[in-house]
């Protein structure tokens, strides 16, 4: 949604659209979508009344009387506007002694004052202090980082009435101010000999006032394309422009609300897109470099042992995971190399198998499709390379391949791993024929064949998992209804159901079908199908565990899916195509997450060189954004285990974003917990996707730093490596107020 914003230029102002020395600045608000306009006309009512948000930047000349009232009265009744100063204040903007300007009386409870911050050197050969400071915006923005304060203003707060401070960031005690600094004629004087001084006064401020917000920083200066990308000062721009225009995190509620909800977060942040390419060894063992986990941590294995599977229609017709069309020799090949890579990865890895397996999954592709022979060796290399002893177990796959060879399958796994700890997961989707023949899934196993395998797998003590689609091409709500109650009829220990995600240029082959597009729900059509769906499960003695699961009450909690869920405690190594591998140190700072090659054939040519295609490392902020949405998932965060992990608070961290997802109704703010509602565990994209935007959005800033600035690469990419970067390694700018102004 590109929403308006403001730019004033009719004030003499720096900071606008066209000076090239703020492009980077700009940039980054077009990155949120936003469409920016000039105002060069008199500030108005009537021209405010176009607009929800304001920039006004560094302003060379004074505000009207008209102007300022409405203004006050624009914000009043729900504007929001973000004013930039710089050093001098209002006095000599820039130190300007020909400009002059009156935000001050705009803004009434605080005062820009006539100086510049500083550090103070020690006055020799006429330069004072270094107007670069640094400033701790830690406790500010959530996330560890300095600013780069750089020729700016101190201010002081004069009245506080009717008001709410919603921010505020002070100079930091080892600066200094200098009174009056004016530019005559290329030269810098100080009014009546000023010497630094000690200050305490305010250099940020946002506060509510009456249904508006107003946000006011006094150093344009930091925002310059040569500072902008010093510091932490891409942080700081990227959480001022979401805490100053609120209806950003506003709209992108409204608008994701609007499109498709997969409503399930299986992946994890970050999804692939916005993963790095691997590109050797080196690389890897750079980006390995630091991670700290202990020897007898619990971790968990996921393996794809291919990626093929056999529907008569095309991935079933609706299926975005990997899959390829079943061949044989390409499976074969494809397994046989997740054997190898089985080893190799323990052979250079085995500090970190010291600990147990807390579960093991064996997906797909159809992962019961692997010859029994093949699948069997797979339980052996993985038995004799791991500690499986205690692990829960799961094979997925569909029903009817289950029941080759008099359950040989079924077999397999009671001979490696514990046999109290055994689950099929198989993958139904609905018993309706007509539906299943346009899937493709005739062949894969009717009513009857599931209600044998289910009784079967009781027989032996195997636990059952059933998967099932709703939402289907003109399904009905009896038709969904009527699939659940199969399951919940047939005893199944756990019940996991899945909203078809369907759409134009998705890329299945019924998205390429309008007749089959034309008939699915919108979206409040689908949420009522779901709550309906969740309240019969609920009412026939089911337990929801996750976004998805369904487990029978009294049961033992399923442990892979709230292992997944929980990065903070377990390490999480995939095997296969497609497969993720995620390692974070002993205490949640740092973390590393790879992915394989996805297809099968990226797959087996890469397996004489090194597995991982792609990876991501984690900074502290991607560790919170990381943990709340795994925690969406499991359906709660506890506010007191967030605090214990990250010794923040997560309503300081993410104020904005539980302020809308509570209005909307989509989560709900407890005094021990934040759990997620009904109507926003349908919209779970939706919430978990607005805790990620200021961190997605800032990783692009950082690309498009990279696009623009010619330093070395590790300047700008802020997670380079796991260890901890040496910036002042790095050549550093002379962004001195008096060479700059000269």
């Amino acid at each position: 949604m590109n929403e308006l914003l403001g730019i004033s230029i009719s004030h003499g102002e720096q900071v606008f659209p066209n000076n090239e020395q703020y492009s980077i600045f700009f940039d980054f608000l077009r990155l949120f979508d936003w469409r920016t306009q000039p105002i060069n006309k008199e500030l108005t009512a009537e021209v405010l009344a176009q607009y929800k948000n304001i920039l006004i930047g560094e302003p060379h000349s004074t505000f009207s009387h008209i102007e300022i009232k409405s203004l006050q009265n624009w914000i009043n009744n729900g504007g929001n506007i973000l004013i930039i100063a710089s050093c001098s204040g209002d006095s000599a903007p820039s130190g300007n002694a020909n400009a002059k300007s009156n935000i001050g009386q705009l803004l009434e409870v605080v005062n820009l004052l006539d100086n510049s911050l500083g550090i103070n050197k020690g006055v020799k050969s006429g330069i004072p202090f270094d107007t670069k400071v640094i400033v701790d915006i830690t406790h500010l923005t959530g996330f560890e980082g300095k600013l780069c304060y750089d020729t700016g203003c101190t201010m002081k707060m004069i009245n506080n009435h009717n008001i709410t401070i919603e921010h505020a960031l002070y100079a930091p005690y080892d600066s200094s101010c200098i009174t009056g600094l004016r530019l005559f004629q290329k030269k810098i004087t100080a009014v009546a000999n000023s010497v630094p001084r000690k200050t305490k006064d305010l250099i940020f401020l946002k506060y509510k006032l009456g249904l508006g917000s107003v946000s006011v920083i006094g150093s344009s200066f930091a925002f310059k394309n040569d500072t902008i990308i010093r510091e932490s000062n891409a942080q700081f721009a990227n959480w001022l422009i979401v805490k100053s225009f609120n209806t950003i995190l506003e709209n992108y509620i409204h608008e994701h609300e609007q499109k498709p909800q997969r409503h399930r977060l299986l992946h994890g942040y970050p999804f692939p897109n916005l993963m790095h390419k691997l590109t050797g060894e080196k690389q890897l063992a750079d980006i390995s470099n630091g991670i700290s986990i202990s020897k007898d941590k619990p971790y968990i294995i996921g393996i794809l042992p291919h990626t093929f599977c056999n529907p008569m229609v095309q991935g079933c017709g609706f299926c975005t995971f990997p899959h390829e069309s079943y061949n044989k020799s390409d499976l074969t090949n494809t397994v046989r190399n997740v054997l190898n890579e089985i080893g190799t990865f323990h052979s250079k890895y085995k500090d970190l198998f010291q600990g147990k397996v807390k579960s093991v999954y064996f997906g797909g592709g159809t992962a019961n499709l692997t010859p029994s022979k093949l699948f069997e060796e797979l339980c052996h290399t993985l038995c004799s390379t791991n500690d499986c002893s205690e692990a829960e177990t799961t094979l997925e796959g569909v029903p009817k391949y289950f029941a080759i060879e008099n359950y040989k399958y079924l077999d397999i796994l009671q001979t490696y791993f514990n046999n109290k700890k055994l689950r099929l997961s198989l993958g139904i989707q609905t018993f309706n024929e007509t539906l299943l023949t346009k899937m493709g899934r005739q062949n894969f196993g009717d009513t009857s064949c599931i209600r044998n395998l289910a009784n079967e797998t009781q027989r032996r003590g195997i636990e059952n998992s059933g998967d099932l689609l709703f939402d289907l091409p003109n399904q009905t709500i009896e038709m969904m209804k009527s699939d659940v109650m199969g399951l919940i009829e047939m005893n199944f220990n756990q019940i996991s159901i899945y909203h078809l995600v369907m759409f134009r240029a998705l890329g299945p082959e019924w998205s390429k079908d309008k007749s089959i597009l034309d008939s699915l729900p919108d979206n409040s059509l689908a949420l009522s199908n779901w709550l309906n769906l969740r309240e019969l499960l609920l009412s026939q003695g089911y337990e929801q565990r996750t976004l998805t699961n369904f487990q029978k009450n009294n049961t033992h909690a399923f442990e892979y899916e709230e292992c997944v869920f929980q990065p903070e405690s377990y390490n999480w190594v995939g095997f296969g195509p497609s497969a993720i591998s995620a390692f974070y140190d002993d205490n949640f700072d740092r973390a590393v997450k790879f992915i394989n090659p996805e297809t099968a054939n990226e797959y087996n040519s890469n397996h004489d060189k090194y597995y991982w295609d792609k990876y991501f490392v984690f900074d502290k902020l991607d560790l919170k954004v990381l943990y709340i949405t795994r925690k969406i998932a499991l359906l709660a965060i506890d506010k007191k285990h967030y605090r214990k992990i990250f010794a923040s608070e997560i309503e300081h961290d993410f104020a904005g974003e539980l302020y809308y997802l509570s209005e909307k109704e989509l989560v709900k703010v407890n005094p021990e917990n934040i759990t997620i509602t009904p109507k926003g565990m349908f919209y779970a994209d939706t919430v978990a996707g607005l805790f990620a935007l200021r961190n997605l959005k800032y990783n692009r800033m950082l690309n498009l730093i990279k696009g623009k600035s010619q330093m070395p690469e590790e300047y700008y990419t802020r997670a380079y490596s796991i260890g901890n970067f040496n910036f002042d390694a790095l050549p550093d700018f002379d962004s001195s107020y008096f060479n700059r102004m000269g």
